[in-house]
């Protein structure tokens, strides 16, 4: 089970496992303290956390079947950062086994049903294709995009990098590559 943190102000918020470990909690903490109030009591996990503003945004995975294909519940959620005013925006309409989303500035970042990049606004709605990979994005920060995309000759991935807006598709690499990280003008990652 993955931790993730965010931060906004004096606060970090976290997601953590339930003492019985049955559930995936949010948590928020001031920092230099040691007092941790859960604010989302969560299903079976939470993924991506993200904050834009004075919201929380993330992916909530539940341990109930849903009717989708995956048979995975799946769920791209909202509230306030004191807990309050939970909305789903986003109902199964995502790639069950892509577990991320990133939300910036006023859209939010993920990989559709077709395992192809796409960008809703924070409400949920105005849904767009961004870049057409069949393989979902692995990094993305407030300009670029980086994500594997088949070989012409269906015999690999080759890696590519895009702005955001979907212009100026560039090779990075001939290969496949794995866990890239944006770290200011550089991008890390593993070749295998």
């Amino acid at each position: 089970m993955e931790i993730k943190d965010a931060k906004k102000g004096d606060f970090i918020y976290y997601v953590a496992p339930s003492e019985n470990m049955q559930t995936t909690n949010i948590h928020k903490i001031k920092k230099g303290t040691s007092d941790s109030k859960i604010i989302y009591y969560g299903g079976y996990d939470i993924r991506a956390l993200n904050i834009v503003g004075n919201k929380l945004y993330f992916i909530n995975i539940s341990d109930e079947q849903s009717d989708d294909e995956d048979g995975i519940d799946n769920k791209i959620c909202k509230m306030n950062l004191d807990g309050s005013d939970f909305k789903i925006i986003n109902d199964n309409d995502f790639a069950y086994d892509y577990y991320d989303m990133y939300a910036m500035g006023n859209r939010i970042y993920y990989v559709g049903e077709d395992f192809n990049v796409y960008k809703m606004d924070l409400n949920g709605g105005n849904r767009q294709l961004v870049a057409k990979t069949g393989t979902g994005f692995l990094a993305i920060n407030q300009q670029y995009i980086i994500y594997n995309k088949e070989n012409d000759d269906s015999s690999d991935y080759i890696t590519y990098i895009r702005k955001l807006n979907g212009t100026e598709e560039t090779k990075i690499t001939g290969d496949r590559i794995f866990t890239p990280i944006f770290y200011g003008k550089y991008i890390y990652y593993i070749n295998i």
